[in-house]
């Protein structure tokens, strides 16, 4: 069954997000619904200075319920975010040409990928079994993920 797509039979189910010290880059639903992940950057009140950081919320009925926030040292932005299928995990690259894996239930880093590149974009496949990676040279690269 798929979406209405006129917008008079859409119901609002979840507040709007908002913080003018917040500039949102990217942002992802799990694809069952229960969650959702913010990534950004944040104006540092004293120092003017801007953070990377991401936001994890579950969703419920009626609410977004925020799980937590971790914020970075670095002040490079982040910019492109993805559950992976099956919503256990979320995949964050940084500025640092790092890919993280957190837990989209604790916000732990499970995994890390140190890259040669910085990593501007991510995707999979619906199983879970491809992901593929652009970086700021132009080069895409699929990895076929085992186990």
């Amino acid at each position: 069954q798929g979406a209405d797509a006129n917008p008079a039979n859409w119901n609002s189910l979840y507040p709007i997000i908002t913080d003018d010290s917040v500039l949102i880059n990217d942002f992802a639903i799990s694809q069952d619904g229960s969650k959702l992940v913010i990534v950004g950057s944040k104006d540092e009140p004293t120092t003017g200075e801007q953070h990377g950081f991401y936001t994890l919320y579950n969703l419920t009925d009626t609410d977004a319920v925020e799980v937590g926030t971790t914020y970075y040292s670095l002040t490079h932005p982040l910019t492109t975010v993805r559950f992976t299928p099956g919503v256990s995990l979320c995949v964050i690259p940084n500025h640092d040409s790092v890919i993280q894996f957190i837990d989209s239930n604790t916000l732990a880093i499970t995994h890390t990928a140190e890259l040669l590149n910085l990593v501007t974009e991510v995707a999979f496949n619906d199983n879970g079994t491809l992901l593929a990676m652009s970086d700021y040279t132009g080069m895409l690269t699929v990895w076929k993920i085992n186990g």
